[in-house]
């Protein structure tokens, strides 16, 4: 997202804009409501079973959030695999990489654990273990459902927290509070 419109759209979510910004709040209310259902039906069939996860050959943390946006996710990530790797253990880094620069913060930040960029996270895992790694830290995977974990990290901004917490594209919300009985841990930063 362009600095600018970033800009304006973090106003817009904050309340921000006048009668603009209200009009387009009052607009995107109908497109919320369907985000919200899908979000929700989707995560009852996660929890009920209907939808299937894969296994995963070693363990798995999954780092994540609620929120679009900056939270942290990636340096806490990369501090979780140096940490793992000075206790002993083999860790990889495993993200989806869609044109981010992610993997190279990474790839700087701890040139000894391997990243996998793999668009189903099953697989960069699979990959993983087949390269000798024995734990695999999920960046930015909260909400992808589809492949088991050990442990979910939930990253909560304390200077994003509002009372008004409206999801996609009415605000930058993912899913709804009630998603953190969910985390194994969660993290304010």
């Amino acid at each position: 997202m362009r600095p600018a419109l970033s800009r304006w759209t973090l106003a817009w979510w904050s309340g921000g804009h006048g009668a603009l910004g209200s009009m387009l709040r009052a607009a995107t209310w109908p497109a919320e409501a369907l985000f919200g259902s899908v979000t929700g039906a989707r995560n009852a069939g996660y929890a009920r079973g209907w939808l299937r996860t894969t296994q995963a050959p070693i363990p798995v943390v999954s780092i994540g959030n609620l929120t679009v946006g900056g939270v942290g996710k990636t340096p806490f990530a990369a501090w979780l695999a140096g940490e793992v790797a000075r206790w002993g253990r083999c860790p990889a880094i495993v993200l989806r990489g869609y044109g981010s620069d992610e993997v190279q913060v990474h790839a700087e930040l701890n040139p000894d654990v391997p990243v996998f960029v793999a668009p189903r996270r099953a697989i960069g895992v699979a990959e993983a273990a087949r390269a000798g790694r024995d734990v695999a830290i999920l960046d930015d995977a909260f909400q992808h459902r589809a492949l088991s974990r050990d442990l979910d990290v939930v990253l909560v901004s304390s200077e994003s927290w509002t009372d008004r917490r409206r999801l996609l594209p009415r605000g930058p919300w993912r899913e709804s509070i009630t998603a953190l009985r969910r985390a194994g841990v969660v993290v304010v930063t």
